[in-house]
């Protein structure tokens, strides 16, 4: 067996329209699909049968096989009874999916099978979109980072944290180049003011669970003494003497990342996700892709952590939202942070061991990133390689 090396990327190096294909099963030859490389694929499987919770009870995937790759792709609920899946072919050639579930008599999910064929982008068409080089990985002596191609990528981006949400609202027009930023800026102003400066990245925190501008502190504990939140204030709205509320962190259309917790007010129910909210992320990821960007993703700000772990079981259900970031968003060219662990104040957050348990207890379960993209966390210290590092065979 070979020896197996770890790459650990650093949180930040310098931080200061290809559409969404989808295509239906085929059968018979000749009746593939012919896509790009590095371009990412849609389908959408519908369950037969009704369950109570279709985030937490089903857990599906297709097996997906081409030329020198197999690997297990999962799936992601996105609404009502619908599974969905996203791939890319990394090399040309033909590919074959089959997929499957851990609901064996679900028929809506199970044995179903597509082709299709990857084809090579041009010289020309890569130098319209550098995402068409490839995902980003480690080169060979683990210095730097490279494009599949060997392109040599060297990060630079900005830090838009709210990013995903209404603070930077997707509009869904074209940027506006020589824009001169000011209020009332949208996504895609901000991504092309950025990009016409030399940027080729921008980090992002996927949601914000219990923030809220509401009666409460933007830093407050409920009556059991568990901190729920330890938010960005919200200057100029004021609840108490001398304290202020915290920012709401809704999409543009005010989902919020998770239902609310009937039992524990203020807390979100971490087994009840709102595809709707990541619907609206959706639509920043792919601008991203688009314009040649690699998004540096996080999963969530460690102030959500004590009262995730009070009320819920963190492991199994950190875990599940971990792969439902990485099914969502794990066929664009981005670098995967499992927690943005900015510190760790002794009452807002868990330890930097309880966080590895959980993103350990991740990789075990799942697997890491199935197209070798940059697995980091944004944390005080060195956590488990095998979790934050992008695993490289030599």
């Amino acid at each position: 067996m070979k020896n197996k090396k770890y790459f650990f990327l650093p949180y930040l190096i310098i931080f200061s329209l290809i559409p969404l294909n989808t295509y239906s099963s085929t059968s018979g030859e000749g009746n593939e699909a012919v896509v790009h490389v590095w371009e990412m694929q849609e389908i959408t499987l519908s369950t037969e049968r009704k369950y109570n919770n279709y985030y937490t009870e089903i857990t599906c995937w297709i097996d997906l096989v081409g030329p020198n790759f197999s690997r297990r792709i999962y799936g992601f609920w996105n609404g009502e009874n619908k599974f969905t899946f996203r791939f890319v072919g990394t090399t040309p050639g033909k590919w074959h999916w089959t997929s499957g579930s851990n609901q064996t008599n679900e028929a809506g999910l199970n044995g179903h099978s597509g082709e299709f064929v990857a084809i090579a982008w041009t010289d020309e068409e890569k130098k319209q979109n550098k995402n068409r080089h490839g995902f980003i990985s480690p080169t060979a002596n683990g210095h730097a980072l490279q494009y599949a191609d060997g392109t040599p990528f060297f990060m630079v981006g900005d830090t838009w944290l709210a990013g995903a949400t209404w603070r930077l609202p997707f509009r869904g027009v074209p940027g506006t180049k020589n824009y001169i930023p000011g209020p009332g800026i949208g996504f895609e102003d901000a991504v092309i003011y950025r990009k016409e400066q030399g940027y080729n990245s921008v980090s992002l925190i996927s949601s914000f669970p219990n923030w809220e501008s509401d009666s409460n502190a933007s830093t407050y504990a409920d009556t059991n003494g568990v901190f729920l939140r330890n938010a960005w204030e919200k200057f100029g709205y004021q609840v108490g003497e001398g304290e202020v509320t915290a920012k709401n962190m809704r999409d543009e259309l005010g989902n919020l990342p998770f239902e609310m917790s009937l039992e524990h007010k203020g807390v979100s129910d971490f087994n009840k996700i709102n595809p709707e909210y990541f619907r609206s992320l959706d639509k920043k990821m792919q601008y991203l892709s688009d314009i040649g960007f690699t998004a540096l993703l996080e999963t969530v700000r460690r102030d959500v952590a004590p009262s995730w772990k009070a009320y819920f079981d963190f492991n199994e259900s950190f875990a599940r939202y971990v792969q439902y970031l990485i099914s969502r968003y794990g066929a664009y060219n981005i670098i995967f942070s499992g927690i943005h662990l900015d510190w760790i104040p002794e009452k807002y957050s868990l330890t930097a061991d309880e966080f590895n348990e959980a993103l350990t207890y991740h990789v075990k379960k799942y697997g890491p990133l199935p197209f070798g993209q940059p697995h980091t966390s944004l944390i005080i210290r060195p956590i488990d390689s095998l979790v934050i590092g992008r695993r490289v065979h030599g």
